[in-house]
């Protein structure tokens, strides 16, 4: 047997405060107008992850990755360049938002190895 559920009002202050919080990071990201792109970032991130943190890691190696990782974060929030708007069909914010959560799930993983 399928497990349903009642649906969930979209009057609830849970949909309020999740839609809010998106704007808020799209607004946010929108408004950095860097240098930046989103891909030079991305790579930065898979340099890092490839060689510090793939099969032969390493604890100073990790360390570094970490710091690393933190350095890519604070650029992408201080310097990332989003072409477009934000109600319009716009993959490089689509991409922006996927890298923003990489780059902590990165950190994350790190920690973890």
């Amino acid at each position: 047997t399928l497990f349903r559920s009642k649906a969930i009002p979209t009057d609830h202050p849970a949909f309020a405060e999740a839609e809010n919080n998106v704007k808020e990071r799209i607004d946010k990201i929108l408004s950095i107008k860097g240098n930046q792109s989103v891909d030079d970032l991305h790579k930065r991130l898979g340099k890092v992850m490839w060689e510090y943190c793939g099969m032969a890691r390493n604890e100073e190696g990790l360390k570094k990755a970490k710091k690393m990782v933190q350095e890519i974060r604070e650029d992408f929030w201080k310097d990332v360049k989003v072409l477009g708007g934000a109600f319009e069909f716009n993959q490089e914010l689509e991409k922006a938002a996927r890298v923003a959560d990489f780059l902590e799930l990165g950190e994350l993983m790190i920690d973890d190895a």
